[in-house]
């Protein structure tokens, strides 16, 4: 990177240096800014900067530590939020909402309030899909955001804007949530990590608009995205606070694990840089000393499919408003955000299909889960990790939403080609890994899903640092790092 010496460095550095007092929070933030004025621009990863209140708070944090007040984990460090996320102050469009076109909340989420009284640093909200429904990162109200690693393609979504603005060094810290892989394809496209925590482990019941009651309970995650293990682990812990006595998992503390992996799902198999950088990871870890065996748990991925629909689908329909809760407003919604941005894929038929279930069809559907989460359970009990892609291959380049991909001479239906590992898996509720492994025949980032026991987030990631790090590979973009 040309003369940047705070940029793409690791949040666990910037704020151990701000606390010795051997750079300063204003200094830091400053150079992320200038940073941003110059790239954003073609990116379009953030949506809403506020540099004047940033550089007040930087000031505010630098006189707190020459005055020896108590610093937090995070103090003086800039991050960046995602948009569908509240926080006070800033504007928050909550992925699009034309109500909410210019509001800014007079409250904190509870995770935002956490990062902030940890000593972060909000540099401004990160650009996302429409409603956060969409694996490419186009929105009405803001320009499309662009990869940083290719301007011709999709950063991935939802949460696209919070990965490309890491992948540019706009900040070493995001907030992501994920329902179907809004975290994990992201990250895979941009090359950077993401965690997708434990279903229940952050909140994410004020996360919305004040005063709306959050439409998914189930199934939506938030996490920690960024470029290391070492910031999520940091990010994480703020989010968490220390537990009293965190769960322990022998399988993952042991010195050799036992690892499954799936390769490739029926109808969705990845092309052969994926598949090959897969082969190569395995037979790194084998070679490592761990056994690495196929297997998955014993749950049937159409199963899996239907039940995340049906609870999503119900769950995301019966918290719309009674006045819009109608035939024809389904009928339009169906048609415009299923049918015409998704496909006629398994997205767009099982979640259509959670939309006019009933109260018993969504009770049902919570008992199969029940019996899957008992599954995956007993998987764990044998396996310490499981890994398997992220997608069939590289970042796909921005394409009318909703069309079919071409592999080869097939044409694999939109949300079966970007949500077949990632929407069907979310129902399993565990903790997930993403992390890059290398490049693909374009030279575009291909990620890993890193799967661990619910619960075990932090031990995952201690895990991930000691077992995989080696393999990780975060990397500057090319165009970044040009001279000026």
């Amino acid at each position: 990177m040309a003369d940047a010496s705070l940029l793409f460095r690791p949040a666990t550095e910037l704020a151990a240096r701000i606390r010795a007092g051997e750079v300063t929070s204003v200094e830091v933030v400053e150079e992320h800014l200038g940073h941003i004025r110059r790239w954003n621009p073609k990116i379009h990863a953030i949506v809403s900067l506020r540099a004047a209140e940033a550089l007040r708070e930087a000031q505010s944090a630098d006189q707190a530590r020459r005055e020896g007040r108590p610093l937090g984990p995070l103090h003086g460090v800039p991050i960046t939020l995602k948009d569908s996320l509240r926080v006070r102050g800033v504007r928050s469009t909550f992925g699009g909402l034309p109500p909410y076109a210019w509001h800014r909340p007079r409250s904190d989420s509870k995770v935002a309030e956490r990062l902030r009284h940890a000593g972060a640093i909000v540099l401004g909200r990160t650009n996302l899909p429409l409603l956060a429904l969409d694996w490419q990162c186009n929105n009405p109200f803001f320009r499309t955001c662009m990869n940083p690693w290719d301007l011709a393609r999709t950063p991935g979504g939802s949460s696209g804007g919070a990965a490309a603005a890491l992948a540019a060094g706009f900040a070493p810290l995001e907030l992501g949530s994920d329902l179907g892989g809004s975290i994990r394809y992201p990250a895979h496209c941009c090359g950077v990590l993401g965690l997708r925590t434990t279903v229940g482990l952050l909140p994410i019941d004020d996360i919305g608009p004040e005063g709306l009651a959050m439409s998914f309970k189930r199934l939506l995650s938030l996490g920690p995205m960024a470029r290391s293990v070492g910031d999520l682990a940091l990010m994480l812990d703020v989010l968490t606070g220390t537990p009293a006595a965190p769960p322990s998992h022998a399988l993952l503390g042991a010195e050799r694990l036992r690892i499954a992996m799936t390769p490739s799902l029926p109808g969705a198999e990845p092309d052969p840089a994926t598949a090959g950088l897969f082969d190569a990871l395995c037979t790194g870890l084998r070679a490592d000393g761990h056994t690495v065996e196929t297997a998955a748990p014993e749950v049937d991925m159409e199963t899996a499919w239907r039940v995340w629909g049906a609870i999503a689908g119900y769950e995301m329909w019966s918290a719309v408003p009674s006045l819009l809760n109608n035939r024809v407003t389904r009928f339009l919604f169906d048609s415009y955000m299923l049918r015409y941005k998704l496909g006629n894929g398994p997205f767009r038929r099982w979640f259509t299909a959670g939309m006019a279930s009933t109260r018993r069809d969504y009770e049902a559907a919570l008992a199969q889960q029940s019996e899957i989460l008992q599954t995956v359970d007993a998987f764990f009990e044998r396996h310490a990790i499981w890994l398997l892609p992220v997608c069939m291959g590289e970042a796909i380049r921005r394409q009318r939403r909703g069309s079919p991909i071409m592999v080869g001479a097939r044409a694999v239906p939109y949300s079966a080609y970007l949500g077949a590992y990632t929407v069907p898996t979310t129902t399993f509720e565990t903790p997930v890994l993403t992390l890059p492994i290398g490049f693909g025949a374009s030279g575009m980032p291909i990620g890993v899903q890193v799967h661990g026991p619910r619960f075990a987030d932090r031990q995952l990631l201690a895990t991930a640092e000691r077992v995989l790090a080696k393999y990780i590979t975060v990397r500057v973009p090319p165009a970044l790092c040009d001279r000026p």
